[in-house]
């Protein structure tokens, strides 16, 4: 009833190598030639300076919320001050 196939298992592998030299030279649009200079710690730099930024962010959003919000409480108060 069922037949028993045999599978030739084939794995292909491909050693890539995406480093960027420190002496790159690049074209432009324009034809002239550029050396390029890369940054390993680029990445962790971004990262960083996106952490703070979202700290920093959510630092102003708190103060503007409660500055209005006491603004909206003595602006709006049920106590009325007779002097």
């Amino acid at each position: 009833m069922y037949q028993n196939y045999i599978t030739a298992q084939m794995a292909l592998t491909l050693s890539l190598d995406f480093t960027i030299p420190n002496n790159h030279l690049a074209k432009t649009k324009s034809g002239r030639q550029r050396r390029v200079r890369y940054n390993p710690n680029w990445q962790y730099l971004k990262e960083k300076a996106k952490n703070k930024q979202k700290k920093t962010v959510k630092k102003l959003k708190l103060r503007v919320r409660l500055i209005v919000f006491w603004h909206l409480g003595v602006s709006f108060s049920r106590h009325v001050l007779i002097i």
